[in-house]
């Protein structure tokens, strides 16, 4: 799978690494699950899908690429296109995360080279912060 990192979060610290083999990532009050993911394949996005419940149009929409930014809202779940760029080198470089929430997680999906490669390890940092859930970590990726 195509996961940069996968863990489970209670009161803003990481409590530990999921397999993501199936079972299920149900999360307990104060927890919730991050999922960060690179250019997933479909098959990998498809058992995301399953795991956690994902609208099937929003699974779909990880994979239209270069979409306007947007918030499509699923009952109590969201979906979430934001678009990025940065200077390299004189060069523009442009990126698109979409973000899929919901009650107990949180998954990133990047696609090119986006800023937010660090801001796991920015909010980690800060577990006051992190505390705050899944709304935080939104909050940080946008």
């Amino acid at each position: 799978m195509s996961v940069i990192a996968a863990h489970l979060y209670k009161d803003g610290q990481r409590l530990l690494a999921l397999a993501l083999d199936g079972s299920d990532p149900a999360s307990a009050a104060g927890e919730f699950v991050w999922i960060g993911l690179h250019d997933p394949s479909r098959r990998e996005m498809d058992a995301l899908g399953e795991m956690f419940g994902l609208h099937p149009l929003a699974v779909e929409d990880a994979f239209q690429l270069h979409q306007f930014p947007k918030v499509d809202v699923y009952g109590d779940k969201i979906f979430v296109v934001v678009r990025s760029t940065r200077l390299r080198q004189g060069v523009i470089i442009y990126a698109e995360t979409h973000v899929f929430a919901g009650p107990g997680y949180i998954i990133t999906v990047r696609h090119g080279d986006g800023p937010a490669h660090g801001q796991r390890a920015k909010l980690e940092r800060d577990p006051e912060l992190l505390a705050h859930g899944v709304d935080r970590v939104l909050h940080g990726v946008l």
